[in-house]
C-alpha cells in the first residue's frame, strides 16, 4: 500500500495522536500497540510495515515475553474506598508485574510501592519488572505519588492487580522512504513508556514529521527508514533479523525528550570521529544553542544497541535534557512546546540535507584555475575572510579526497556556505564529481 500524505499532517494532528494514545498500555507486548500504529496511519496517511515477533522468540539472548494486559487494578483502604487505581493512571501498575489480590499491612504495601521524591504528586515509572529477566512476571509492584503514601494511615489495605498474560507478538513498525541507492539512514524511536509523552513519544512524532517531509521532497540518494519499537529489546530483534543487510545502514539517529527540557543536546557516536560526528559539528555552527555530549552522557537508549561493537552502526541522539518530570505521570501532553518539536525537526532535516548534498570533487586541470575569470575571487583587502576560505578550498582542500563536509569542518565554516562556493566551481565545469563519501570509499565506517 502506498503513502498518501494527508494535507492536515502537521504537529497539531500529531499531538492529537499523542493525546488519544499516550495512556494506552505501551510496553513490550500488549493488545494496544496495533491500535497505536493504526492511529498513526489515519493521522498521517503513511503506511506502516509491521514486523512481528511471537512470544518465546529468542534473538541474541533476548526473549519476547508474554502479552501483558491489565484488566483491573486498584488499592483500597480498610473501609473499601479506592485510594488509587489503573484508571487513574497506567503507571499505577509496574509494567510486567504479576497479578495479585490480597490484604496486607502498610509496611508490606510500601515494600511493593515505587515513588519519585522529586515529583511527590506524580506516579513514577518503574521499568525494572519488564527489563529485568529475573523480575519479569515473578513479583508485583505499584506506584503511588509520595503525597498519597504520606496519607496512608490504616494498618491494613487491599490490593488487586488482575493481569491477563498470553502468547502474543512484539511489533516493530517500519516506515521507509526509498532512495536511489541501497545505502540507508535509520531513525530510531520508541513507542513504550505508558502514560508519558516527552520520554519516547516526542521523538517518535518528530520523526513522523521528518518522514512526511521526505516523502514530499521526491527522489533522495539514500533510503530513510524509521523504526518504532519497544526500547532496547526491539533493537536487539531488528538488528539480528537484518544482520545480512546492516552494512547498508550508514548511520542512525535516535531522538526522544524533545518536547521540553533545559538544554538542547546532540550526542556523538561511540567512536566520536565518524561522518555523523562531523555532521553534528556543523549543526552546532548552524544552531548555536545546541550543545554536544559524548556517547555515554545524558540519557542513553537504542543508539547504544545500534552503535555497539556488535552492530557497529554509528549512531547519534537528539534530546532536550534534563526535564524534572522524567519517568513520572507529570510527563504529559500539556507541557509539550511545539516550537521545540519544530526545532528538533529542523535539526534532523539539516543532517539529512548534509547527507543528501555532500560530495567529493577533484579538479579537471593541472594548475589552479584563474579565479577572477569565473567571478569566484574574493579580494583579500575587502573580503579577507572569504579570500582565505576560497584560497584554501582551491589550493589545498578540494583534493579528490575531502568531501564538502570535511572541508567545512577543517575551515570552521558552515556546510551550506562551503557548498555554495563549490557548486559555483562545479557549474563552471572546473571540477568533476568523484562520489559520495559514505558510498564511494566507506568513509569512516
Amino acid at each position: 500500500m502506498g503513502n498518501k500524505i494527508l494535507k492536515q499532517f502537521n504537529f497539531k494532528s500529531l499531538m492529537a495522536f499523542v493525546s488519544e494514545t499516550y495512556l494506552k498500555n505501551r510496553t513490550i507486548v500488549t493488545s494496544d500497540i496495533e491500535s497505536i500504529f493504526s492511529n498513526i496511519e489515519e493521522k498521517t496517511g503513511i503506511n506502516i510495515v509491521r514486523h512481528k515477533f511471537p512470544t518465546g522468540s529468542e534473538s541474541s539472548t533476548w526473549i519476547v515475553p508474554k502479552q501483558w494486559d491489565v484488566k483491573e487494578a486498584w488499592l483500597k483502604d480498610k473501609s473499601g474506598k479506592i485510594i488509587a487505581s489503573y484508571k487513574d493512571h497506567p503507571l499505577f501498575v509496574c509494567i510486567y508485574s504479576k497479578g495479585v489480590h490480597t490484604t496486607l499491612s502498610r509496611k508490606e504495601l510500601c515494600e511493593h510501592t515505587y515513588s519519585e521524591v522529586k515529583q511527590p504528586d506524580a506516579y513514577a515509572y518503574n521499568w525494572r519488572f519488564a527489563m529485568d529477566y529475573k523480575l519479569q512476571l515473578k513479583d508485583w509492584g505499584i506506584s503511588l505519588p509520595l503525597n498519597i503514601i504520606k496519607e496512608l494511615k490504616d494498618d491494613e489495605y487491599e490490593i488487586k492487580i488482575d493481569i491477563e498474560t498470553k502468547d502474543g507478538e512484539m511489533l516493530i513498525g517500519e516506515i521507509e522512504k526509498k532512495g536511489q541507492t541501497d545505502n540507508t539512514i535509520v531513525f530510531l524511536s520508541d513507542y513504550c513508556h505508558p502514560g508519558q509523552v516527552n520520554d519516547s513519544y516526542s521523538g517518535l512524532i518528530v520523526f513522523l514529521k521528518v518522514m512526511g517531509e521526505l516523502f514530499k521532497t521526491g527522489d533522495t540518494l539514500f533510503n530513510y527508514r524509521m523504526l518504532m519499537m519497544p526500547e532496547t529489546i526491539g533493537s536487539a530483534f531488528y538488528l539480528t533479523k537484518n544482520k545480512d543487510s546492516l552494512r547498508n545502514i550508514k548511520g542512525a539517529i535516535f531522538s526522544e525528550m524533545v518536547g521540553w527540557g533545559d538544554e538542547w543536546y546532540i550526542k556523538k557516536t561511540r567512536r566520536g570521529d565518524t561522518y555523523l560526528d562531523l555532521a553534528t559539528s556543523d549543526c552546532q555552527k548552524r544552531f548555536p544553542k545546541l550543545k554536544t555530549g559524548s556517547f555515554y552522557e545524558l540519557i542513553g537508549n537504542d543508539e547504544y544497541m545500534f552503535d555497539s561493537i556488535q552492530a557497529g552502526i554509528p549512531s547519534i541522539s537528539v534530546q532536550k535534557n534534563p526535564f524534572i518530570e522524567y519517568h513520572t505521570s507529570n510527563d504529559e501532553p500539556s507541557k509539550v512546546d511545539v516550537n521545540n518539536l519544530e526545532f528538533a525537526e529542523s535539526l534532523i532535516l539539516h543532517i539529512v540535507y548534509i547527507i543528501e548534498n555532500d560530495k567529493i570533487y577533484k579538479f579537471k586541470h593541472t594548475a589552479p584555475f584563474w579565479m577572477t575569470r569565473f567571478n569566484l575571487y574574493a579580494d583579500d583587502q575587502y573580503e579577507p575572510e572569504d579570500f582565505m576560505v576560497r584560497l584554501k578550498i582551491v589550493y589545498d582542500l578540494l583534493d579528490g579526497k575531502n568531501s564538502i563536509l570535511d572541508i567545512s569542518d577543517k575551515l570552521g565554516v558552515e556546510f551550506v556556505d562551503v557548498k555554495k562556493f563549490i557548486d559555483s566551481i562545479y557549474e563552471n565545469n572546473l571540477i568533476i564529481e568523484v562520489g559520495h563519501p559514505l558510498i564511494c570509499n566507506e568513509y569512516r565506517l
